[in-house]
């Protein structure tokens, strides 16, 4: 009897499915699914470093920072006038890859010819298919860019269809705020210029919209550039130092940022939006294959470049990726029917639901066996260690500098977690120009400080600290369910001088 119920069962089940497309509610659902899985994560799970350091931005607002531009700390800032929470910090992220998600699926619908009614629907659980769509829920540059990419993308869509003076305005105000976003906004220019001049030809440049939309993007950009003339270009200076600065092993370091583009961003997502281009042009879809890599490609290309350098991370390429997904996904759609695909589908979706169980266990409170090899661990303890680092200072500072409570790092991975969770330190580097110096000011010649170390076994670290003599004074056991997993060791320090 089940046998025989069972095609009636999944005919009935794909008929529904079929009615919530059509009505528009299915995308909703799929959404609203993420959102709340995301939203779960970001409840239980610990601050990571990167959103502590952004997390300070807020605290700290400017027009500009040393290693990004403002936007993210303007967002985290207006979280915080609502709340001093963790959870604040996450409110933006959460709020911002929702609305990415509903503004790529309806480019796609608009980009490509959709004959299935699905485009839009694929290309969203393409993404939510990703490893990396799993931490979209913390804070970083990426997220306001990647929303600000897309309009741009959609702008320009408004302007070939439409080409009013508004859509040429909207297109500048995206440019700007990217702009204000992160740095490598500036590979959405070539791409604007490339797509706008293969339709409109060298009347491109005797438009008005060309030049309104220039001059908007020019004006809302202005912070960063008064910020860095302000402070000595300090933002290029960080990121050619950063970037440059590393030993270099090209073969070594882009095959390396391959393989982790691939667990990030899905195999199923990867070969697609490598194999889709060639299918969908020979399909009469050239059009919007170009349009679509006249937008991801220079992005790539920029990670292929700095990959080979020496540095990569795998959350640079997202708005690539999420401007690909409509191309993948319009290329899974019509080839469907091959076994393969199937096969790589069902592949790349068992890869996707086991990372989301893993997230989910990595956050679940039951999880004690196998906490000490979690790597939320070594975010566990940071609001004591803050708190105790401050009770040593005081105790061990003499009279004259009790002003401010010094605690020297040596990685700003520390620096974010301790100032976050106690804003009566001053956190500084000795050793090395950061944005602390700017935010807490600089120690004195004749100076002391607490100096936070923080290490995932039980070994006594290298306290040295260029300019200052350290000695021991406390150590601090961070545990869960009786089990140690992160160890904190606090020096105190005094100049030389």
């Amino acid at each position: 009897m089940k046998l025989d119920n069972k095609p009636a069962t999944i005919n009935m089940a794909f008929r529904v499915l079929n009615v919530w497309k059509e009505n528009g509610y299915l995308l909703h659902i799929i959404i609203a699914l993420s959102l709340l899985l995301n939203t779960v994560i970001a409840m239980n799970a610990p601050l990571m470093h990167y959103e502590a350091h952004y997390g300070l931005y807020g605290r700290f607002p400017a027009l500009s920072y040393v290693d990004h531009p403002p936007m993210v700390g303007w967002l985290q800032y207006l979280a915080l006038l609502f709340s001093k929470t963790d959870f604040a910090l996450r409110i933006a992220p959460l709020l911002l890859v929702t609305a990415s998600q509903y503004l790529i699926a309806r480019i796609a619908c608009r980009l490509f010819i959709d004959k299935t009614g699905w485009l839009g629907i694929v290309s969203v659980l393409l993404l939510q298919g990703t490893a990396i769509f799993r931490l979209t829920f913390t804070m970083s540059p990426e997220l306001p860019f990647l929303l600000t990419g897309l309009l741009v993308f959609y702008s320009y869509l408004q302007i070939l269809e439409h080409d009013r003076l508004k859509d040429w305005l909207l297109l500048g105000t995206c440019l700007g705020v990217a702009g204000l976003s992160k740095y490598t906004a500036v590979t959405l220019i070539p791409s604007v210029l490339l797509v706008l001049s293969l339709h409109f030809r060298l009347q491109l440049f005797f438009k008005p919209g060309l030049w309104l939309s220039a001059l908007v993007a020019i004006v809302l950009i202005t912070p960063v550039v008064i910020w860095n003339l302000e402070h000595d270009w300090a933002s290029f200076a960080f990121q050619s130092s950063y970037q440059f600065n590393a030993k270099p092993d090209p073969f070594t370091g882009l095959s390396s940022a391959i393989l982790q583009q691939v667990g990030a961003y899905s195999p199923l997502l990867f070969i697609a939006t490598i194999t889709a281009p060639r299918t969908l042009w020979q399909q009469g879809q050239q059009s919007a294959v170009i349009r679509a890599l006249a937008f991801t490609l220079p992005i790539f290309l920029l990670f292929t470049v700095l990959s080979i350098s020496g540095r990569s991370s795998s959350h640079w390429t997202l708005l690539a990726w999420v401007l690909s997904a409509p191309m993948a996904a319009c290329w899974l759609l019509s080839q469907w029917s091959m076994n393969r695909v199937k096969v790589l589908t069902w592949f790349s979706g068992t890869l996707s639901i086991l990372t989301i169980i893993a997230s989910l266990l990595i956050i679940w409170p039951g999880n004690h066996l196998l906490f000490n090899k979690n790597p939320l661990a070594q975010l566990t303890g940071w609001p004591e260690a803050s708190a105790r680092a401050q009770t040593l200072y005081r105790e061990y500072a003499p009279e004259s500098m009790q002003g401010k409570a010094w605690i020297f790092v040596r990685n700003w991975h520390y620096g974010g977690l301790l100032g976050w969770y106690n804003s009566n330190l001053s956190i500084v580097n000795p050793e090395k120009q950061s944005a602390y110096q700017l935010w807490y000011g600089q120690p004195s010649v004749q100076s002391a400080g607490i100096l936070v170390i923080a290490k995932r076994k039980a070994v006594e670290p290298n306290a040295t600290l260029e300019g200052f003599q350290c000695k021991p004074v406390s150590q601090y056991l961070a545990s869960r369910s009786d089990k140690v997993v992160n160890y904190f060791y606090f020096y105190y320090c005094t100049s030389y001088d």
